[in-house]
Formats: C-alpha cells, sequence, structure tokens
C-alpha cells in the first residue's frame, strides 16, 4: 500500500489577497491548480522545476502557458533561476522535519533507557498513562533546564541553519535528478 502524507491548509486561505486575485482572475480553476501545484511541491520537497511547467500542465490537463502564468505571476510562488518554490511550503516543511527530529529524539531517548524493561509493542497499549507519565517528566525537566531567551535562538537557529543544508543537499540531489532525466529524455525523444 502507497504511503499517504497530509499538510497542513489554513482554512482560510481562499481570503489572501493573493488567492481572491487568483481567483477573480481563473476562477475556482485556478484555485485548483493553486493547490494541485502545492500538492506538487510537498511532493517534491519543496521545489520544483521550471522545465516542468509542460508535465506539471500535463497532469491537470491544463495549458501550460496558464500554469506558467499561475506560478510566476500570481505572486504566490518565487521563482529563482530554474526552480520554483512556495516560501510557505518551505516554512511548513522546515516545522515539520524539526517536530519530526525532536519526535524522533524523545522516542530515541525513551527507548534507549537502562530500566526499560518493556517491549516497545507491549507497552503501546498503554500510550495513555505513558503520555501523562512523559508530561510529567517533561515538567520536571523544564525546571531542571531554564534556557535563557538567547539560548534558544541560537538554539533555534542551529536547528533552522541544519534543516537549511539538509534542505539546500535535498534541493542539489534533485536538481540532478532533474538533469539526468531530461539528458534521458533528449537522448531518446530528440527535439
Amino acid at each position: 500500500m502507497k504511503e499517504t502524507f497530509y499538510f497542513s491548509h489554513d482554512y482560510n486561505a481562499r481570503s489572501d489577497p493573493k488567492i481572491i486575485k487568483l481567483i477573480m482572475k481563473y476562477g475556482m480553476e485556478g484555485y485548483g491548480i493553486y493547490w494541485s501545484i502545492i500538492e506538487t511541491l510537498y511532493e517534491q520537497d519543496g521545489f520544483a522545476l521550471r522545465s516542468d511547467y509542460e508535465c506539471i500542465a500535463f497532469a491537470l490537463r491544463m495549458d501550460c502557458d496558464r500554469i506558467k502564468e499561475i506560478i510566476e505571476k500570481s505572486g504566490l510562488f518565487k521563482v529563482e533561476n530554474e526552480k520554483f518554490f512556495s516560501e510557505s511550503v518551505l516554512r511548513r516543511l522546515k516545522t515539520r522535519d524539526l517536530k519530526s527530529s525532536k519526535t524522533r529524539a524523545s522516542a530515541l531517548k525513551r527507548w534507549s533507557k537502562d530500566d526499560a524493561n518493556a517491549l516497545r509493542s507491549e507497552s503501546e497499549g498503554n500510550a495513555i498513562k505513558e503520555s501523562k507519565v512523559k508530561e510529567s517528566i517533561e515538567k520536571e525537566e523544564e525546571k531542571d533546564i531554564s534556557l535563557s531567551e538567547e539560548e534558544i535562538k541560537k538554539q533555534e537557529a542551529e536547528e533552522y541553519e541544519k534543516w537549511r543544508i539538509e534542505n539546500d543537499k535535498k534541493n542539489a540531489e534533485f536538481m540532478e535528478r532533474e538533469r539526468l532525466r531530461e539528458e534521458e529524455a533528449n537522448k531518446q525523444y530528440p527535439i
């Protein structure tokens, strides 16, 4: 079975001035195109290539010029060199990645304790009890660890920098895969 993902969607997104202008110009079809492009960006770690306009248009059964116009002229996307992205998508991916890494670290810490005598599968039924215990432990830890606001900002900046470096690496890998894919397509179907 294919894994399914989701992303947060503000319930009032249609009230954003840029979205309103999009709907005024293209109707709800434009709104659907916008969200389809957003879904595509999430599938590709936040970035897509401008050379993908035709593929996006084909997938949506739309005119390529309309896709290009929505991406480049609506103000809802940023275009840099050969790629485009949504700052909102990147911000939400960063938040998701940070939460995921914190959750992973917390789980590893919890399950690597020497006194953990229960197997993970045996204790899954006690999730609610464990959650309450975890909350009380975290409150105790918060009492013991009082970081200054400056330390917290520094820690957040370090986490962001790690995320940015990882994201840049993923983007470079994506760009290389796309370049190779395009090279292969040009060999198979020369213009």
